[in-house]
């Protein structure tokens, strides 16, 4: 299952870093690179980010932000994928946030994704920007291996503000 595991996941970062180059877009996934890369059309904007293993008990983070105008909707799909080669890690949840500029969380879900057991490994989204301002798409995940981060995003425009990994800290 480990091979299986490795070799769709090669599979899916070559046929990522075919459609790039062939678009005439350097994909930063590609070379082991720990940047973001987009590719932007007129409707919608795919992101690409390798991100960083969680520390034990904690958890790896990446916020993308753009300013919306009220009544702007937002949709897309995540895809959250990598090895699972710790025992138990096929299991380990990641979560999608959406904060708006006042500082509310809108929208949130937390997918467990288990390799082979889900026909369909996207998360689907959608919101409506209530008002002005700087908006946020969240992304977490707990897993103690690298995960490939997969956003399409519609409308494009969206920058990456950062990645952080934590310890949970208990008293």
């Amino acid at each position: 299952m480990r091979t299986t595991v490795k070799v769709i996941r090669g599979i899916g970062i070559f046929l990522l870093c075919v459609s790039t180059i062939l678009g005439s877009t350097f994909l930063s996934g590609c070379g082991n690179s720990q940047t973001q890369d987009t590719l932007k059309t007129d409707q919608s904007q795919n992101i690409y980010q390798v991100m960083e293993p969680a520390q034990a008990n904690g958890q790896s983070v990446t916020n993308f932000v753009r300013v919306l105008s009220t009544g702007d909707e937002v949709s897309g799909s995540i895809n959250l994928s990598g090895e699972w080669e710790v025992p138990g890690d096929s299991r380990t949840p990641w979560t999608y946030q959406a904060w708006d500029s006042a500082g509310g969380m809108i929208d949130s879900a937390t997918i467990r994704f288990m390799p082979f057991d889900n026909e369909n490994p996207y998360h689907y989204f959608n919101f409506v920007a209530a008002i002005p301002g700087q908006y946020i798409i969240r992304i977490i995940h707990y897993s103690l291996m690298v995960q490939y981060l997969s956003i399409e995003i519609s409308p494009p425009g969206w920058l990456n503000a950062g990645q952080s990994v934590f310890k949970s800290v208990t008293g």
